[in-house]
């Protein structure tokens, strides 16, 4: 994966989770349900990892993406945005 800026939307993992948001939104899927296929389908992915800071570094782009993907569509969830919020403070110990 790569990243070519420091905004949300400049980095592959975002815009592959962006890409398929709007295909489900695209299919008439609710906000609720994209939200539950993409986690399902990342969070698999993200199981396979051995290093733990790549490991939240992607997690933090997976919820942070889905929190502005959900606010874009007036759907936060408390559990996203608590995530999202929660892996920011945390960090990743990468520059």
């Amino acid at each position: 994966m790569g990243a070519w800026g420091t905004g949300l939307w400049e980095d592959d993992l975002s815009c592959d989770i962006q890409d398929e948001w709007n295909e489900l939104m695209d299919k008439g899927v609710s906000p609720r349900k994209a939200t539950k296929i993409i986690l399902k389908s990342w969070q698999e992915e993200f199981s396979d990892y051995d290093d733990e800071e790549d490991k939240q570094a992607d997690e933090s782009i997976l919820f942070i993406s889905l929190a502005g993907l959900q606010m874009r569509h007036k759907a936060l969830t408390a559990s996203v945005k608590k995530k999202a919020l929660q892996l920011i403070e945390k960090g990743t110990g990468k520059v």
